[in-house]
């Protein structure tokens, strides 16, 4: 009967242990990183401004609204950690041609040009995916945020996207790439 019993608890657990392994989310092993989103990967996210927090605001009278660049940051750390990052746009010479939104600028920045009550949704996505700040405590694991970096269009010949990653026992990763020129 002892031994009835002990077998039983041990297909149990062995089950349990088994279906817990096939059943957990796989874990993404990208390393820490930055890169800049092309226009297709920003259009996953939706391909209208009250879908899409991602995207700058137009109408018809105005056109485009400024300019968004869009800076993915990829985290992956062992344990929970500070995270430092910031991005601005420089011309050739280092001088300041756009900075990035924070959170709350990006929310202020929908309220003003939201349309209807459909932004909601947006909001939403942006509070799921945007960077929570320059300075923030990182759980473990592997996250992706997105920080946008505003210029007033057209963005001049020779504009570079810098950006900085900083995680608390890792080396910096530091992103500086000329971007196309818009006319």
């Amino acid at each position: 009967m002892k031994l009835r019993n002990l077998v039983t608890l041990s297909l149990v657990f062995s089950g349990l242990l088994l279906g817990s392994c096939a059943t957990s989310p796989s874990v993404e092993t990208k390393p820490s990183g930055i890169r800049l989103l092309a226009a297709s990967d920003i259009a996953k996210f939706g391909n209208s401004f009250d879908m899409n927090p991602l995207l700058p605001a137009s109408s018809f009278i105005r056109g485009q609204v400024g300019h968004f660049i869009v800076l993915e940051f990829a985290i992956r750390i062992e344990r929970s950690e500070m995270v430092n990052a910031w991005a601005r746009l420089e011309d050739s010479e280092g001088r300041s041609m756009g900075s990035a939104l924070s959170e709350n600028d990006m929310i202020d920045y929908r309220a003003t040009y939201a349309v209807d009550s459909g932004d909601a949704k947006g909001r939403a996505q942006l509070a799921r995916i945007y960077l929570p700040g320059d300075e923030f405590k990182c759980r473990k694991g592997s996250h992706l945020y997105y920080l946008v970096v505003r210029s007033q269009a057209p963005i001049k010949q020779g504009t570079r996207v810098v950006a900085r990653l900083a995680i608390d026992d890792q080396e910096p990763i530091v992103f500086n790439e000329e971007l196309p020129s818009v006319q």
